[in-house]
């Protein structure tokens, strides 16, 4: 076994993280308001960090961050990054919904689920598929009813890959052509007990500075757009 004895399910971005050195995990989330739910994400990212530093050892950095699309919630701290996304931009939800049902990345259920929700905004008034993955009383009032009973699993466990692929489309519109993403990467470290396991959405090999500016760019890409605006904060260790 190598890489640091530690197992992952896509080698080939340690190979780019070594190449570049470095490399930054990505954790996505629709919002996180709950106290223990905000400690459980901040834990998720370290754990990946972790994992992934111990698998390219000293040959790289590792920097760890949240992406979060939501507007009213604060920052989560102690991260390397803190990217805050005010909304969806809808033509780039529709490229990923597309992408998401041209790929293996989700199963042949929750690829039907997307297909109908995109018919759904296509074929009625005042439902776009914005409002469909994020659902209010109203939205769910103009639901067929055959949709109704499964609604809320069936979103939940697509919308999970939709962010992910929405926040990757984000970061490739404003990086180099040469950086390497990685989706749905698993690691795990099977030296210890239980098996420390990391089950991450996004990962980033490219030169530290051209990240960095990249997250410069997608803040200026976006500031004109109040209801897409992006913030991004960096930690003191990481500017």
């Amino acid at each position: 076994m190598t890489n640091g004895n530690i197992d992952i399910s896509n080698p080939f971005i340690l190979q780019a993280i070594r190449y570049h050195k470095f490399g930054a995990l990505i954790e996505v989330t629709n919002g996180v308001l709950n106290l223990d739910k905000r400690q459980e994400k901040k834990r998720q990212v370290k754990r990946g960090t972790e994992l992934l530093k111990k698998a390219v050892g000293d040959s790289a950095e590792i920097a760890g961050g949240l992406a979060l699309i939501k507007t009213d919630v604060p920052q989560i701290k102690e991260l390397d990054f803190f990217i805050q996304i005010a909304g969806y931009n809808s033509q780039i939800l529709d490229e990923v919904a597309d992408r998401l049902l041209a790929t293996d990345f989700l199963n042949d259920k929750d690829k039907e689920t997307v297909q109908r929700l995109i018919q759904l905004a296509e074929n009625r008034r005042h439902l776009t598929l914005r409002a469909l993955l994020n659902p209010t009383a109203e939205t769910y009032r103009r639901l067929p009813v055959s949709m109704r009973a499964t609604y809320n699993d069936d979103v939940c466990r697509v919308k999970g890959a939709v962010l992910e692929v929405y926040v990757a489309r984000l970061m490739r519109q404003v990086m180099n052509y040469d950086a390497v993403f990685a989706l749905g990467t698993t690691i795990r470290d099977p030296e210890v007990v239980p098996k420390r396991t990391a089950y991450t959405d996004i990962i980033i090999a490219s030169p530290k500075s051209e990240f960095k500016h990249a997250l410069e760019r997608l803040v200026d890409a976006y500031a004109s757009r109040r209801s897409q605006e992006i913030q991004v904060t960096l930690h003191d260790d990481f500017r």
